[in-house]
């Protein structure tokens, strides 16, 4: 009976969703850089004619880049390839 009640107890203690990096204790979503970057919208400005791959966090949404050790954020800005960040709601690099 013991062991029973001693494996219920670990169950329930395993649900208690101790594991998860979706969301923050904000509420927000926490994703890594990868992650992040792979939603975009390609956008061409009006009055250079540059494309851009922009990322946007929306208006009321809150983020958080996860980042791992050593690693860094970075926005790419090249000939082939340039990258704009819009930032309407709350974002956090960790």
């Amino acid at each position: 009976m013991k062991y029973l009640g001693l494996v219920v107890f670990i169950g329930l203690l395993s649900g208690c969703g101790g594991g998860s990096d979706s969301s923050n204790s904000s509420g927000g979503d926490v994703v890594s850089a990868d992650d992040f970057k792979k939603n975009f919208e390609t956008v061409v400005d009006s009055d250079t004619g540059v494309t851009y791959q922009q990322f946007t966090v929306e208006e009321g949404s809150k983020t958080t880049i996860s980042l791992k050790d050593s690693e860094v954020f970075t926005l790419a800005s090249s000939d082939k390839i340039s990258e704009k960040l819009v930032v309407k709601g709350s974002l956090t690099i960790k």
